[in-house]
C-alpha cells in the first residue's frame, strides 16, 4: 500500500502521532511518501521536512514545480489509482484538473 502524506500543516500539525503512522506503516511493509507543494531546490528552505522525513527514510517529492500533486506523484514513478492520501488540503492533488483528467475511483 501507497501512503501519502503532507507536510506542511498535516505532520507538522500532530507529528508525533504521524511518526508512529509512519513507523507502523513501514514496519507492516506499506511505503510512505510525503508530498508537499514546497518547491524542490532550496534546501535550505525545506531543513525540517528533510529532517523529519529523513528520520524515517521517507522520499519527498516537491509538487511546487507540477500542475498538482498527482502529476508530480506520477512524474516520481508512483502508481496512484490505489494510494491513500493524508492532507489538510485535499484540493491540492487534483487541483485545477477537468473532471475528464480525474481518476475514476
Amino acid at each position: 500500500m501507497l501512503i501519502v502524506i503532507d507536510y506542511d500543516e498535516t505532520y507538522t500539525a500532530a507529528p508525533v502521532l504521524w511518526d508512529g503512522l509512519i513507523a507502523s506503516a513501514q514496519q507492516h511493509g506499506h511505503v510512505v511518501v510525503c508530498c508537499t507543494m514546497r518547491p524542490s531546490g532550496n534546501d535550505k528552505c525545506n531543513e525540517d521536512v528533510i529532517a523529519d522525513m529523513g528520520r524515517h527514510d521517507v522520499q519527498i517529492v516537491y509538487a511546487a514545480d507540477h500542475h498538482d500533486k498527482w502529476a508530480a506523484m506520477q512524474a516520481a514513478g508512483f502508481v496512484l489509482e490505489s494510494a491513500i492520501w493524508i492532507d489538510d488540503r485535499p484540493m491540492y492533488i487534483f487541483m485545477n484538473r477537468p473532471n475528464e483528467d480525474l481518476p475514476d475511483k
